[in-house]
């Protein structure tokens, strides 16, 4: 087996450079759409367009599969540096077992063009790969909620009328589960407005920035504009929104920003609309807790989400979310090589600002 690397710099993405070996197997060929390029070549960390964008191996000629790769930025006490992140990793399906997600990962991660590197939402095979590597990974509890029974039944053999008739009486139980909930939540919006946001307010850089923790990948209002504006994904209701959390006399209090994707199938479940909460913060956590804003999250999704996922920075509170409606559903995952940095504490989890929003996991 003859295994070749080459990377794809962003400024073969701006020129739209073609690729001089077979893709068989689509690699790169169905990944890199339109919304892929444009999105890659708009993130505000571009600091340079000679740098890698897609790391890909090359098996007896053909490409085998792929590592996308972009610059993100990291706030290391008062210092922000730059740092490679990535994602949408695939080796083609029927190569798989030789090795090359290793070796493709490896150079990716251990001949990064920056010195630390980042990564999330890994899948079983590729956490398995970056443990390997020697990469330290940090957890947080992942949870579930479910809004729509259909998928689930479905899934488990129901069709016709039993589906119709089951959805229904399912439904009206986590409609009368929930009822805690909206007396919680009408008594937060007695205090808050909520506002859904197109433009991306400047004093969020405040508040994510200087929240106590002394590490954590930069989300200032320009990589949130960049994260609500692109997508990967073609699909015209797949989408972003971002809220803003104020009080009655306009003062910032908060935020919160959530995805929603379609996906046909989703394990043993099909054509379902998964919501995701995937970033949040709070001036103050006492008085506009990480539950009242997965609970505000929760009220802005429409009727067409089937469920919702989310991770909790505050382990210590499951309760809390089971109080509204989430059950613990695995862990959820970010890798960290420091390369170069001696910094204190810098492998300490609890002084990283961790969101299940990082990376690529908006955009993706």
């Amino acid at each position: 087996m003859d295994v070749v690397l080459q990377r794809i710099t962003y400024k073969d993405l701006r020129d739209q450079t073609g690729i001089s070996v077979d893709d068989n197997y689509g690699m790169v060929s169905e990944y890199l759409t339109s919304s892929v390029r444009s999105t890659l070549l708009a993130n505000p960390n571009l600091d340079d367009e000679c740098k890698s964008a897609i790391n890909i191996a090359i098996c007896d000629g053909i490409i085998a599969g792929r590592n996308m790769l972009m610059p993100t930025k990291l706030k290391i006490n008062d210092e922000i540096i730059m740092a490679q992140t990535g994602g949408s990793y695939e080796i083609a399906e029927q190569l798989r077992g030789r090795g090359l997600g290793t070796i493709v990962f490896r150079d990716s991660i251990m001949n990064s063009e920056y010195e630390s590197y980042i990564g999330q939402l890994y899948s079983t095979t590729a956490a398995a790969i970056v443990r390997k590597l020697g990469l330290t990974i940090f957890e947080l509890p992942s949870y579930y909620k479910l809004c729509n029974s259909r998928s689930v039944l479905e899934a488990n053999g129901f069709r016709g009328f039993p589906l119709k008739l089951g959805t229904i009486i399912v439904n009206a139980v986590l409609k009368l589960i929930n009822i805690p909930n909206t007396f919680r939540l009408k008594k937060i919006k007695a205090f808050y407005q909520i506002k859904k946001e197109c433009v991306i307010p400047d004093w969020i850089d405040e508040l994510t920035l200087h929240d106590g923790h002394e590490f954590m990948e930069v989300h200032d209002h320009k990589w949130f504009q960049w994260c609500l504006d692109n997508k990967f994904t073609e699909k015209l209701n797949d989408k972003q929104s971002f809220y803003t959390v104020c009080d009655r006399q306009g003062n910032p209090k908060g935020f919160f920003m959530t995805k929603e994707r379609f996906e046909s199938r989703q394990g043993k479940y099909k054509n379902i609309t998964r919501g995701t909460i995937v970033e949040w913060g709070s001036y103050n956590e006492e008085e506009l807790s990480e539950i009242d804003l997965n609970l505000l999250a929760i009220d802005s999704f429409g009727s067409q989400v089937d469920n919702i996922t989310t991770v909790l920075s505050d382990i210590s509170d499951n309760k809390g979310m089971e109080k509204i409606g989430f059950i613990r559903h695995g862990s959820y995952q970010m890798s960290i090589k420091p390369g170069g940095l001696n910094q204190e504490g810098i492998l300490d989890q609890s002084k990283w600002r961790i969101r299940y929003g990082g990376c690529n996991t908006i955009i993706f």
